[in-house]
């Protein structure tokens, strides 16, 4: 069991202890029997200190030479076969370890460290009934160790007898009294049995003997609810609500009891108190809130809910940055983004090492569009965290929009040199570096990017309108350009955007008849208010013989166009009424 794994690495080293004293022992000895000491002796006693000293410094087969030789001149000391299992053990050689473990035991069947040693040998070769048989006599032994007791309780349920496990703890209460780590463990066992009657009279015994213990009582009315019984659970938690200072763990199940009885109004009202208990475990809290961040609604009741839940922890844990941190992911939620970022920047001063607040930070502008700030973090945080591809994700997009086209191609061939599995991340990227260069007039160097995105992903739309697009402005490729657009339509056969390029490479075609249907129904299909999809459609209507209808499509794309964004080309075609090749 878990609870005593810790106390064996504490038994061995005092197995060094035991030892030693074997070694005083024998060396100890009146002048008569010093005067007779055989050479044998001597030559024993110098093997086998030189075999403690070669087992101290790690070196496990000198040492194992070191121990046989000293069997050779004596071979019934029990120190001597104890060292031989150890050794062995270490080595891996466990058969020989259990051997040389049983004849210590022989030799010496009271020396406790010499038992524990072939216990964790049978256990490790799961010989559990050997094992058990041999803790029932280190418990003869040693009958008031209640660690062993439950070591015998554990290997009694690995070979399937839950009776002599109970049985086993049942001696260990007639021995301690009372007490919860026996109490608990035999409620385990006979919820293992399936007897949960049996489980509800060990803690209703344990709640009983200390009545004052309210986590006894909390204990013993989750166990009722359990088995179904809500009234006794309902009797417990009336005698709980009139207790002060409850600790938070019990009110946390007070407050489930009346979440299962549709109490709602209740179950909330204690959560609070529970959430405003330091003693709770700050990471039961966190656990929770982020539960009730992917599975609750966004209605404005449950927000103020989550809210009232999210102020309490961070009012009680005021300096604990996890607690900070899920309160910033609340506030995305819901997004305050300002003052998530000011949540964040209090994180930050205590936690700069922690990769993904930084990554929280960047998601926040990127969400509030502040490119400037947010390619002052990217600058940061890839120095920071230099093997991160996501920053230079957002460094890219940063750099993009606010046109440090250079910096942008740099964050972008960074990020794509780190060894990473995101494809989509990947496509990003690449995405980022194919507009830059096509921004840039870098237009080959555009294509081929363009191409491994595609070859990646064949059907990402954003780039085969974008590709298409270019290909189209520069009256290259056209054919390839319109089957991109074409496998567009197919895909999102009513998209205003993807109708009009289609529209627009059938316009550079010279199929203007056919253009001008694409480009209307792009301009139905929601490009009304878009002043390139408008302008494209007076375009084509002039190319149709429809002159007048053309300007007045021309005057409302300029209607639409930002001041700094509208061509003259436009402002010469309204003023002549005709498209500038004419």
């Amino acid at each position: 069991m878990k609870k005593f794994t810790r106390i064996l690495p504490f038994l061995f080293l005092l197995s060094v202890v035991s030892v030693s004293c074997s070694l005083l022992n024998k060396t100890e000895k009146s002048d008569t029997e010093t005067k007779v000491k055989t050479e044998k002796d001597f030559n024993y006693d110098a093997h086998f200190l030189e075999g403690l000293r070669l087992k101290m410094l790690g070196k496990y087969e000198q040492a194992s030479i070191e121990f046989e030789k000293a069997r050779q001149y004596i071979d019934d000391q029990a120190p001597l076969y104890y060292e031989l299992a150890e050794i062995n053990s270490h080595l891996g050689y466990y058969a020989t370890a259990r051997q040389h473990a049983e004849k210590a035991v022989e030799l010496d069947e009271e020396n406790i460290w010499y038992n524990i040693l072939l216990v964790q040998l049978y256990q490790n070769a799961g010989l559990f009934a050997d094992a058990s048989e041999a803790m029932e006599k280190i418990i003869e032994l040693r009958p008031n160790r209640l660690e062993y007791y439950f070591m015998l309780s554990s290997l009694y349920q690995s070979i399937g007898e839950p009776k002599e496990a109970i049985e086993t703890m049942e001696e260990a209460e007639k021995r301690f009294g009372i007490t919860d780590v026996i109490s608990i463990e035999k409620e385990r066992l006979y919820q293992s049995m399936d007897k949960p009657g049996k489980a509800i009279d060990e803690i209703k015994k344990l709640s009983e003997a200390y009545p004052g213990n309210a986590q006894y009582k909390a204990l013993l009315a989750e166990l009722y609810i359990d088995s179904g019984d809500k009234t006794k659970a309902q009797e417990i938690y009336d005698e709980l609500e009139n207790t002060e200072n409850l600790k938070g763990d019990i009110l946390l199940s007070i407050s489930q009891f009346y979440q299962q009885t549709t109490e709602y109004d209740k179950a909330y009202d204690y959560l609070k108190q529970a959430f405003a208990c330091e003693d709770m475990d700050v990471d039961v809290k966190i656990e929770m809130l982020v539960s009730l961040l992917t599975t609750t609604g966004t209605s404005e009741f449950e927000v103020q809910k989550q809210r009232e839940l999210f102020n309490t922890l961070v009012r009680t844990h005021p300096a604990e940055p996890k607690a900070l941190t899920v309160y910033s992911d609340f506030l995305v939620k819901v997004e305050e983004y300002d003052e998530a970022v000011t949540v964040i920047k209090q994180v930050l001063e205590s936690n700069r090492d922690k990769y993904l607040i930084w990554e929280q930070m960047l998601y926040i502008q990127n969400q509030l569009g502040d490119f400037e700030t947010m390619y002052r973090y990217a600058d940061t945080i890839t120095t920071l965290f230099p093997h991160q591809p996501l920053p230079y994700l957002y460094g890219s997009v940063a750099a993009f929009q606010t046109e440090r086209f250079d910096k942008c191609i740099e964050y972008a061939k960074k990020g794509l040199k780190i060894p990473f599995d995101n494809k989509q991340i990947k496509i990003e990227l690449l995405t980022f570096l194919g507009e830059t260069y096509e921004e840039t007039g870098k237009h080959e160097l555009a294509d081929s990017t363009f191409e491994k995105i595609l070859k990646i992903d064949p059907e990402n739309t954003f780039v085969l309108n974008n590709y298409a697009y270019y290909l189209s402005l520069r009256d290259q490729n056209l054919e390839k350009a319109k089957k991109m657009s074409e496998r567009l339509i197919e895909l999102e056969p009513d998209n205003p955007s993807y109708l009009d390029t289609y529209g627009w490479i059938l316009y550079k075609l010279e199929n203007y008849k056919e253009a001008l249907t694409y480009i209307k129904k792009a301009y139905n299909s929601g490009g009304n208010s878009r002043p390139a999809i408008v302008e494209h459609y007076g375009d084509a209507l002039y190319k149709n013989g429809r002159k007048d209808d053309s300007v007045m499509l021309w005057k409302a794309a300029l209607q639409l166009y930002d001041e700094k964004d509208a061509s003259k080309a436009l402002e010469q075609k309204i003023e002549t009424g005709k498209l500038i090749d004419e």
